[in-house]
């Protein structure tokens, strides 16, 4: 990794160049292993394109810290820390790297890049993280820094966010009107999205008699989002449907998320799944268990359905394996047939490495009441107590 880029060429990016924004923008969307894969096969190839590119650099250390910290990575910007010392960029790179394993050590390395470099946004942004987080929690700090970044960067959209759990309402409102006026300057996608976030700091600026007003002006602001027509990106969907609930329109909000879930499901989801659930509510724990027993029979019938449907999708066999739990008749076969193929799913979806332990709960917590597989039923207990 070659960060030759002198400070001061740095320090002037708020937002990327518009060429590497675009293909940020292009990284593909997933949450299944496959799309991960190329994911980072994809960011890999964009940082061997953009060497000097902070945000490429940035998107490369955040993804690499999203896999539990990446000990390679890790080294490779300590040691161009070290091959760079009194550069605020690597000191800066270094911190976000240890970010969430070491932050003690980020709070040092983000300060030490603002005492070098005072007009360098990014590390403000960094110290905002951490004393965000409950163990560094600092509003004092967070506050301060955060103001130093926005004031830097008043069009860096990711900044707002950290406002949303404020409760001075002179400063909500300062920053919740310099958000709108950007937002209404703009129509791409992330401006989109970001007006969940505008809407969250209006409603905390305002009293709880003054919420009519809000709501009026989050109307009108769906009208505007509404009329560009994005129904091609998940994003547009997923503001919307925030926004009509807002408004108190759940019909519409309704709307919104049937639409995204029927024209742009993520991987794991199916439409008709979701309706199902809709439809159907969880019985409460005081209802008779006839009613249970033909809720989880219904349940186990529909995933048969499903599962010819979209017979790669884990959820599936989740709820599969949480209707024969609460069934008697079911075979031991079609247990295990649901049982390995969730966990073959599961396995294939994200990979050991990152199997949490919910997931093995999910499949022990069967394994168990069913009385099958002790041996894999040992071995996921272990897994979930490590």
């Amino acid at each position: 990794l070659l960060l030759s880029a002198s400070p001061g060429i740095i320090q002037a990016q708020c937002a990327p160049p518009a060429a590497v924004q675009t293909a940020l923008d292009e990284l593909p969307n997933g949450f299944i292993r496959s799309t991960w894969q190329k994911y980072d096969a994809d960011l890999r190839a964009l940082r061997a394109r953009y060497p000097q590119d902070l945000f490429v650099q940035r998107l490369f250390i955040q993804r690499s810290r999203r896999k539990f910290g990446d000990d390679k990575v890790l080294a490779e910007y300590k040691a161009l820390h070290e091959r760079q010392p009194d550069d605020p960029v690597s000191a800066y790179l270094y911190g976000l790297a240890l970010e969430g394993r070491q932050s003690e050590e980020s709070i040092k390395l983000f300060e030490d890049a603002v005492a070098k470099s005072p007009g360098f946004p990014w590390p403000h942004l960094g110290l905002t993280e951490v004393y965000s987080t409950p163990v560094f929690l600092n509003n004092q700090e967070r506050l301060k820094h955060l103001q130093a970044f926005l004031t830097a960067c008043p069009d860096a959209l990711e900044g707002y966010s950290y406002l949303t759990d404020r409760d001075d309402k002179a400063v909500l409102a300062s920053y919740a009107a310099k958000l709108r006026a950007l937002l209404l300057l703009r129509t791409d996608d992330r401006a989109i999205g970001a007006y969940v976030t505008l809407w969250s700091l209006e409603f905390k600026a305002h009293a709880p008699s003054e919420y009519d007003g809000v709501r009026k002006q989050v109307a009108e602001d769906l009208q505007r989002i509404r009329a560009l027509k994005r129904e091609d990106q998940r994003q547009w969907y997923s503001t919307l449907e925030e926004g009509y609930k807002l408004a108190k329109d759940q019909k519409q909000a309704d709307w919104a998320h049937d639409e995204r879930q029927r024209r742009l499901p993520e991987a794991w989801e199916l439409y008709s799944m979701s309706k199902w659930y809709k439809d159907h509510p969880y019985p409460n724990t005081d209802e008779p268990a006839v009613q249970k027993r033909a809720y989880y029979a219904d349940l186990l019938k529909q995933t048969d359905q499903w599962v010819k449907q979209r017979p790669e999708v884990a959820r599936i066999w989740d709820a599969r394996l949480e209707a024969m739990e609460h069934l008697d008749d079911v075979s031991a076969a079609d247990v295990l047939t649901a049982v390995n193929a969730d966990f073959k799913l599961a396995m294939d979806d994200i990979g050991p490495d990152w199997l949490i332990p919910s997931e093995y709960l999910t499949i022990a917590k069967v394994l168990s009441i069913k009385h099958l597989e002790p041996q894999l039923l040992v071995e996921l207990a272990q897994k979930v107590s490590a």
